[in-house]
């Protein structure tokens, strides 16, 4: 305390620049914003946060697969904070914990071996602690980047190439939902069943025009990692509409006799990001502030590594174990609220939007990455079959190319007498100069010829894929079909078609007839 005395306080801010709002707005406040916006709070066209976008891009560098071996965390960690996102690394290591939790992703993208919690509020253990690899699913986000899916740009500092967005195959915005808060805008969106999303595409890739009913026919609502209870169905439809729109979410239980009269009331699923210790405390807490929950003689947290959340409610004898039950939904957390705020980046811009809009969205950036890729690979193939055509060529008279190649005084003179000679192009000699003589001396001309057969059918399926809108939708729904099959996962959360008010008139009903 005695060294603060001799602080000179009057010298704290002493010098002050003093600037009008006009110019600290334009020069400082509005590109913090857009840098919030852009690149930390909002999802994008392929449904991923900067972060996530850049952690899957740096395992895919590292080699990682979901064959290979497992690889610390921390190395995961520092390829992403030193190449490609220049923050702490506990930010990113959160980050990259979560998205191994199946508890909070409905598709986990990272595998782990170690810990990173087995249910909601459980501390990830630090990343020096455990290992990773991308699941199966995350490689559907990464796989096609060497095909030209995506066009490449760099990263921070301009050393490192960085793809902007990646040539993701199913929409992660929708089926593991996202949550953040940026500079005049906020967003939450809830995670959905991954079978029911990929339906739903198929069926706006067949029929365009489908309605928000036929939409929800299919995907009904959302379907939470934590399975549950969903109540309040009226606010799903409003968030299908419209973008926004509420819902509640009650955890699942069952009630068991005990003796003399008591019951157990045993939880085996809680609302979304609610745990077991915020439900206990909220018991405590009313209490003893407000004198409730008199028939609860006590809350037990059972949750365990091989089963994952249990809570366990012992009920008084003599009470009524559905009104202690319509009471916990009221008063702690076994009730939650959701908000559904659907804004997204589209095309850099923050907007709402509706569930068809989300949808049409990534069957607009799926179509995309297909056509960029299937030219990508057309001109790939134009190479391809040049080069063999210049092989065939040669292989008429190899002992001739033979020695042109060994008498030649550099690969310069070599390239134009196999030019001038066999009548080829540059591509092709340098192509043929760069083959070892053994490989080129062993070349079949029957075998390339059929080689070039399968490359000129391939050429002339990607030619009609871009031209015939009817072999593209195909193409695309065959797709969708496949990736499907990797991510495919039962429904885990209930839905009971109730509105909210008729909820409260049961809830008051069982009050009334247990008083």
């Amino acid at each position: 305390m005695s060294k603060n005395k001799n602080i000179d306080f009057s010298k704290v801010a002493a010098h002050i620049i003093k600037t009008p709002l006009q110019n600290f707005v334009e020069e400082s406040y509005l590109p913090y914003a857009h840098y919030v916006i852009m690149n930390r709070a909002l999802i994008s066209d392929d449904g991923l946060k900067p972060v996530q976008r850049r952690i899957l891009y740096a395992m895919d560098q590292l080699g990682l697969t979901d064959k290979k071996d497992f690889i610390k965390a921390a190395q995961i960690v520092g390829e992403t904070m030193g190449k490609y996102h220049p923050h702490g690394d506990a930010s990113i290591g959160d980050a990259l914990a979560r998205m191994g939790q199946d508890f909070t992703l409905r598709v986990p993208l990272v595998d782990v071996q170690g810990s990173v919690g087995f249910t909601t509020g459980d501390d990830p253990a630090a990343p020096r602690y455990w290992e990773g690899r991308p699941t199966k699913a995350a490689m559907e986000l990464t796989k096609e980047l060497k095909e030209g899916a995506i066009k490449m740009g760099l990263n921070y500092d301009g050393k490192y190439p960085e793809p902007p967005m990646l040539p993701v195959r199913w929409p992660n915005g929708i089926i593991n939902g996202s949550q953040g808060i940026a500079v005049g805008y906020s967003s939450n969106i809830v995670p959905h069943n991954p079978t029911e999303v990929m339906d739903a595409l198929i069926a706006m890739v067949k029929d365009p025009d489908i309605t928000i009913d036929e939409i929800m026919e299919i995907m009904p609502g959302p379907d939470m990692p934590t399975g549950g209870v969903l109540i309040g169905y009226e606010g799903v439809k409003d968030y299908y509409e419209t973008g926004k729109g509420t819902f509640s979410i009650r955890g699942k239980y069952s009630i068991e006799p005990g003796a003399r009269g008591t019951h157990q009331i045993i939880f085996h699923e809680a609302p979304y990001q609610v745990s077991a210790e915020q439900i206990i405390s909220a018991v405590d807490k009313n209490k003893k502030d407000k004198n409730r929950f008199k028939e609860i003689s006590q809350v037990k947290d059972l949750s365990d590594i091989n089963n994952g959340f249990k809570l366990s409610v012992s009920v008084k004898a003599g009470a009524n174990p559905e009104v202690v039950l319509s009471d916990l939904f009221k008063w702690t957390p076994l009730e939650q609220t959701f908000s559904v705020n659907m804004t997204v980046l589209k095309d850099g811009v923050p907007s709402v939007n509706s569930m068809k809009d989300m949808l049409e969205n990534f069957i607009e950036f799926r179509s995309q990455c297909i056509i960029d890729k299937s030219q990508y690979r057309l001109n790939e193939l134009n190479k391809e079959i040049d080069r063999l055509d210049g092989i065939i060529k040669v292989l008429v008279d190899i002992d001739k190319a033979i020695e042109i190649i060994r008498k030649s005084e550099d690969t310069k003179i070599a390239n134009e007498k196999l030019q001038k000679r066999f009548k080829i192009n540059d591509e092709q000699a340098t192509f043929i100069l760069s083959m070892p003589l053994r490989r080129l001396t062993k070349s079949d001309s029957l075998s390339i010829q059929n080689e070039i057969k399968d490359l000129k059918e391939e050429q002339k399926y990607l030619t009609k894929l871009l031209k015939d809108e009817k072999v593209f939708k195909k193409h695309l729904i065959n797709e969708l079909e496949e990736t499907k099959k990797v991510i495919a996962d039962e429904r885990r959360t209930e839905i009971i078609n109730k509105s909210q008010e008729e909820l409260k008139k049961e809830a008051a009903r069982l009050r009334k007839a247990a008083a």
